[in-house]
């Protein structure tokens, strides 16, 4: 197996939990690298529907160790809420969930201050998850948060608390001074609960790899979302391309030996933002329905389109995948025609690199084909050539396009619904 990375190579919502899932089972240790709870990763095992926001997708394998990196944001009223449920659910994980000393803290007041900037933007809503993440990061950047190793101080804590609250014009005076004690209280009890599952995570990674552990780095989000290269403003707060993995777990990204993209059969975004192959009207409402795409963090109905190559090969451009997986094809049962946007046109020229800005992304005319679609259900299909010849070629079309060869398909939701090429 080796160390491998599984990155989103779209908008997100690729199907990634279930991909990390099926690799955990080889895995060692699974690593979350990047984000916070504004991430959901949606697995069905027997099914039964896991939704996993923080903990990474790997917690459903037994013997998997998951280890919750310093790239990330986080909640610990959620990530509490999220180890109660799964124990619940009967998911035995306490001694196999690690967290680094070194992730930042994500409070209330972030999750204040998101959606009330969000909801000062009116009409240039960025359709951010309401989260927190936005602030969280910014506070980390501009080196006003606190990391979970920090929390051991409860005094610094209440201080930090009514700065932050004052700072962000939430709270002022008596009322900011009351808020702060009873947040810092309430955060000084989660690191109490939490403090036993604390690991230096570049040494924890480092005698993982001496031991010959086997390494399995999850994304959450997908690479159009990234902060530098996705379709800013209209990206979320971190780094999902592969780039963001070393910086978000300790580990040198340069010893990653397998990287993953995962990329759904169409394409899909949720929130605002450009999105050249979106299809608007009744295809697009036929797609939403038939993949219940629905936001697994926010409800969000999703919207939808068709395959954009120009988007994928910007993707392959940025992370250098290996290998690709393609999930929902089954979806695309019952299409008698297949689009795909094949290229990307400004005033009747092909464009030379993918588009910086908001304005030119909208702007572009795209190249539409169509292959030839079927009509059968493929969902208990467990071998290639079991696909009818249009869904086979159709994986063929793709591969040609991009020039990465597709490891994998899945055909349905289920844990066991994956063709191996």
């Amino acid at each position: 197996m080796g160390t491998q990375i599984v990155i989103g190579a779209q908008w997100g919502d690729e199907g990634k939990g279930k991909i990390v899932d099926e690799r955990a089972a080889e895995a060692d240790l699974v690593v979350r690298y990047q984000g916070g709870s504004n991430a959901g990763h949606t697995v069905v095992v027997d099914g039964t529907k896991y939704v996993l926001h923080l903990i990474p997708s790997g917690v459903l394998q037994s013997n998997t160790v998951c280890l919750i990196g310093p790239g990330m944001v986080v909640n610990l009223r959620e990530l509490l809420e999220e180890i109660e449920e799964l124990e619940k659910l009967g998911i035995d994980h306490r001694q196999r969930l690690k967290i680094a000393r070194r992730a930042h803290v994500l409070f209330p007041f972030h999750q204040a201050a998101d959606r009330a900037k969000e909801q000062r933007r009116g009409s240039a809503r960025i359709g951010t998850t309401g989260k927190g993440i936005g602030p969280a990061y910014v506070d980390r950047v501009s080196r006003t948060g606190l990391r979970i190793c920090d929390l051991d101080d409860r005094l610094r804590l209440e201080d930090h608390c009514l700065a932050r609250l004052e700072a962000f014009g939430l709270e002022s005076g008596a009322r900011a001074q009351d808020s702060a004690k009873q947040i810092a209280a309430e955060y000084y009890d989660y690191y109490q609960q939490l403090k036993g599952l604390l690991v230096y995570s570049p040494e924890f990674l480092q005698t993982a790899e001496k031991q010959g552990k086997q390494i399995l780095f999850e994304g959450a989000q997908g690479a159009m979302l990234d902060l530098d290269f996705g379709t800013y403003p209209f990206v979320t707060s971190s780094h999902p391309t592969v780039g963001g993995a070393g910086i978000g777990s300790g580990f040198p990204a340069a010893k990653i030996q397998t990287v993953t993209g995962i990329v759904k059969a169409y394409t899909t975004r949720v929130g605002e933002g450009p999105f050249p192959a979106e299809l608007v009207g009744e295809t697009g409402d036929l797609l939403r329905k038939q993949g219940g795409e629905y936001g697994a963090t926010t409800g969000r109905a999703r919207r939808c389109g068709w395959l954009d190559i120009p988007q994928l090969n910007f993707s392959v451009m940025l992370n250098g995948f290996t290998e690709l997986v393609l999930t929902k094809l089954d979806v695309l049962s019952g299409h008698s025609e297949i689009g795909v946007v094949t290229g990307y046109l400004s005033g009747g020229e092909p464009l030379a690199a993918y588009p910086a800005t908001v304005g030119e992304l909208e702007a572009v005319d795209v190249e539409l084909e169509t292959v030839p679609g079927w009509d059968a259900d493929i969902s208990d299909c467990s071998q290639f050539d079991q696909l009818p010849r249009a869904a086979q070629d159709y994986v063929r079309f793709i591969e040609k396009k991009v020039g990465v060869p597709i490891s994998c398909i899945s055909v349905g939701p289920g844990r066991k619904q994956l063709i191996k090429l």
